[in-house]
This record gives C-alpha cells, sequence and structure tokens, in this order.
C-alpha cells in the first residue's frame, strides 16, 4: 500500500493522503487505514484551495442533481487514465479538448469539464480507485464533513434535489477525542428544517459527497477490494472566514476479508 500512496501523492494535486488513527468502541480494529483530504478550487491557487462554497453543502458544477452525475463515464475515465506513469494533468492533457473530455462509447455523448471543482473530484476518483485495488482485504470508506465558523446566525432553505432533514452517522465517544467513535449509529435532524444553519452543514456536506458522488461510483465501478461506506460525525471550526475549512475527509479502512 506505500507505493500506492506514494504514487497517488505524486500523480495528483488536490488530494492529500496521509496514514490515519481512527478507533472504534466495538468490533474489528482496521489493519490499516488512510485519510484523503479534498481540496478544491483549482482554479485558485492550491494553498488557497476549498471544496464547498460559504453556507453550501453541495456542488452545482458536478450535478444539478444525482441523476445528472456522469457515473459510468466518471469509471471509463479512470480507467483510461490509471496506466499512465506522470501526473494526471499530463494524462488528462492527452484527452482534453477545450477544457473537456468527451467520452462517447457508453451511450449518448457526454462532456465532463475537467476544470473548477470538477477535476478536483477527478484526483479523488483516481486515488479511491487506486486504494481499492487489494484483493486479499475488505474496505470500509467513512466520509466526514466540516465546516469554518459562522459569522452570523445565518439560515438557507435545503436544495430541493438534495432534501436531507437527517442524517445518519457514526457519533464520537467523546468530542473532545475526535478520532474515537462509536459503531453504532445515531440520526442527527436538522435544527430547524427545511432550514439547515452552520451547524448542520458538516453532515450535509458528508452525506452530500457520500451519496451523490462517492457511493455511486462504489457501486458501478469495477473495484478488487468489496467497500461499504458511512459517514463520522463532522464539525464546525470555532474560527469564520476560514474557507480551507468547507471541506471533507474521506477514510479508507481496511480489515481482513472474511
Amino acid at each position: 500500500m506505500k507505493k500506492v500512496v506514494q504514487r497517488i501523492q505524486s500523480r495528483t494535486q488536490y488530494v492529500d493522503v496521509q496514514p490515519a488513527n481512527l478507533i472504534f468502541d466495538s468490533g474489528p480494529q482496521p489493519l490499516m487505514q488512510y485519510v484523503l483530504t479534498l481540496s478544491g478550487r483549482p482554479e485558485e491557487s492550491p494553498n488557497a484551495a476549498y471544496l464547498f462554497d460559504s453556507q453550501r453543502y453541495t456542488l452545482d458544477d458536478f450535478g444539478g442533481t444525482p441523476e445528472e452525475v456522469p457515473t459510468s463515464e466518471i469509471c471509463a475515465l479512470i480507467d483510461s487514465i490509471s496506466d499512465y506513469s506522470g501526473p494526471l494533468d499530463d494524462a488528462l492533457g492527452d484527452l482534453k479538448a477545450s477544457g473537456t473530455v468527451k467520452i462517447s462509447p457508453l451511450g449518448p455523448s457526454l462532456e465532463i469539464n475537467l476544470e473548477g471543482r470538477a477535476r478536483t473530484l477527478i484526483d479523488f476518483y483516481y486515488a479511491v480507485n487506486q486504494m481499492l485495488t487489494l484483493r486479499s482485504v475488505r474496505a470500509e470508506v467513512l466520509v466526514r464533513g466540516f465546516a469554518d465558523g459562522e459569522l452570523d446566525g445565518w439560515q438557507e432553505k435545503l436544495d430541493s434535489a438534495y432534501n436531507y432533514t437527517s442524517v445518519e452517522v457514526m457519533p464520537p465517544l467523546d468530542a473532545a477525542a475526535p478520532i474515537a467513535f462509536r459503531r453504532t449509529r445515531v440520526r442527527i435532524p436538522l435544527l430547524e428544517p427545511p432550514k439547515y444553519s452552520n451547524r448542520d452543514l458538516p453532515n450535509l456536506r458528508a452525506r452530500y459527497v457520500k451519496e451523490v458522488l462517492l457511493d455511486p461510483y462504489l457501486a458501478n465501478c469495477p473495484s478488487n477490494t468489496p467497500a461499504t461506506s458511512a459517514i463520522l460525525q463532522g464539525f464546525a471550526y470555532k474560527e469564520a472566514s476560514r474557507p480551507l475549512d468547507r471541506k471533507v475527509q474521506v477514510y479508507l479502512l481496511f480489515y481482513e476479508r472474511g
């Protein structure tokens, strides 16, 4: 796995891969684990990158509804670049035409945008693809959302396509020690549905990434490693106006295959 991580680090720009140290109150503990941190906005400096806009939990530039996310085309795209040995930008450069890649063998011709935050997610899908190559283990993929602090008590109405009035999460054993979690999941409702606030954003972002971006990929793209997914309870940082905190982290935990 060390070589896989090195390959991801050398080929991607907008996903960081590091060893993780999550622990759980029951059940088997993972044999090994890693965390992927997504940092978007590649049209800006990566040092000032963030994935979500302020007060938002969806990505309009990557499918306005769940049905619009081009999962099968993404599978084909990741397969087409997985054999390249250099940076993904070089691989995509061979496929790129005016900022898009057009993949037509899988049905109606569809253009996949390779700029903006969609470009970040290509790195993410590539990293997940590379991590799920081991045949001797099974994987658990856990998504955790974050938000920066709020300047005032704002509220927004839920997106009609993603009407998440509650989110099922694995809660932390202790809020002061956010690496230890309970296996038993709890459902956390919005504070005042159908509106959401800054308190709700971390878990809303995690549910969106899990259900719209991750689960369709795990279900439809071939992998050597069987995987399930869930959400870890997230949190909002105290400091406001910190775009880097508008992110998600994706943990890949590996267990003996039984």
